[in-house]
């Protein structure tokens, strides 16, 4: 069980889910999803927002990008990557049952997706969205100053991004910066 909160508004429309810390050392979209929820709560007009600061509680818990890295271990050692194993597996290993719990109590039922980051090697925050109108409409409201459009089965078939937008789900990945 992962705590996130479930804001409702009185009216139907869209389901919006802003996803933080799929690594354990990824915790500014933590805070800002906090921030996110104090300001936007009494203002929701319509829909829904499901806001999950601490999407891997287990690499949070260990202090790094993936629970089961050593102490200056690069991330491609790792075989716990949460990011590659979209929608999950319930009867895989810890991060694919992570994974598949998450796809199906808050991926699913949400219509347009945040996914929040903070990669290593970015100079300034970016965004990286498939090159579809309503995601990029999405990613101009966010106010990134660069958005890097790719194909939306460009890059890791396992990846949130790739396996939301394959479901017709409008996804942005949002990299910032530092971590």
């Amino acid at each position: 069980r992962i705590p996130y909160w479930d804001l409702r508004s009185h009216r139907p429309g869209p389901v919006l889910l802003v996803m933080a810390a799929q690594h354990g050392n990824e915790i500014s979209g933590s805070a800002a999803i906090e921030q996110f929820v104090a300001e936007i709560a009494p203002e929701l007009r319509a829909g829904r927002i499901l806001a999950l600061p601490f999407a891997n509680p287990l690499a949070l818990r260990a202090r790094r990008p993936h629970f089961d890295l050593g102490p200056e271990q690069p991330y491609i050692d790792s075989h716990q990557n949460m990011a590659m194993y979209w929608p999950g597996d319930a009867t895989g290993r810890d991060s694919q049952r992570l994974t598949a719990a998450l796809w199906h109590d808050l991926v699913l039922p949400a219509t347009h997706i945040i996914d929040l980051h903070c990669y290593p090697r970015s100079a300034a925050p970016l965004i990286m969205i498939a090159d579809q109108a309503e995601t990029i409409a999405l990613a101009e409201c966010l106010g990134f100053p660069f958005i890097r459009l790719l194909a939306l089965n460009e890059g890791w078939t396992g990846a949130l991004r790739w396996q939301a937008g394959r479901l017709g789900k409008v996804v942005v990945g949002c990299e910032l910066s530092g971590q």
